[in-house]
């Protein structure tokens, strides 16, 4: 009997374990990391020994940005996972979860389980909420970060509110970006992975 005989034979979850048991182990050290960003945290947890991604999900170039000192990671980026994951698992999602300042209350979640996800509606959510303006960013932004940054994030938020819809969507809005906005205004956004 031949190995793919012997194969088709067994149960799919048997084959699974199998698979797992004969390949190579995978090493992720994610030590090398610092200043993650919320989503590059959230992959980082994923891919733990208790995470919901599994390591024989991922390829070598995922590998290989988890084991360096990368420590963003862009919708672009996500969408790659997510086309890769969803081979292994189609399941895994990716959540976003705006919480009140003592994370008593969710404002509002976004799930991410597409190969083309974009940030921009989260984006224009959070400048609605809050009612932030381009002042605002260049005021309160400027005591926590510096004053280039804030500059930085307020031209990108008036260039934004200025663009036409067809214009918008062109724009890559980085979760970075969210993340300052989100905490300028004292809230708190989370990121995990999950499997649903």
């Amino acid at each position: 009997m031949t190995l793919e005989e012997a194969k088709a034979l067994m149960q799919p979850t048997a084959v699974q374990h199998l698979n797992e048991m004969v390949s190579e182990s995978i090493v992720i050290d994610v030590s090398k990391k610092s200043a993650c960003d919320i989503l590059m945290s959230a992959l980082c947890r994923a891919v733990t020994e208790e995470g919901v991604i599994k390591k024989t999900s991922l390829n070598e170039y995922f590998i290989k940005m988890l084991n360096s000192a990368t420590n963003t990671l862009s919708q672009t980026k996500l969408g790659d996972l997510f086309e890769l994951l969803h081979t292994k698992q189609p399941n895994v999602v990716c959540i976003f979860t705006l919480w009140t300042p003592n994370m008593d209350d969710t404002i509002n979640e976004w799930v991410f389980k597409t190969t083309t996800p974009t940030f921009n509606a989260m984006y224009e959510f959070i400048i609605k909420h809050f009612e932030i303006t381009p002042q605002m960013i260049r005021e309160k932004l400027s005591e926590k970060l510096k004053h280039t940054i804030a500059n930085n994030v307020a031209q990108f938020a008036l260039k934004y509110s200025m663009a036409s819809d067809a214009e918008k969507a062109e724009y890559v809005v980085s979760i970075t970006t969210i993340t300052r906005l989100v905490n300028m205004m004292g809230y708190i956004i989370t990121c995990e992975f999950k499997e649903v």
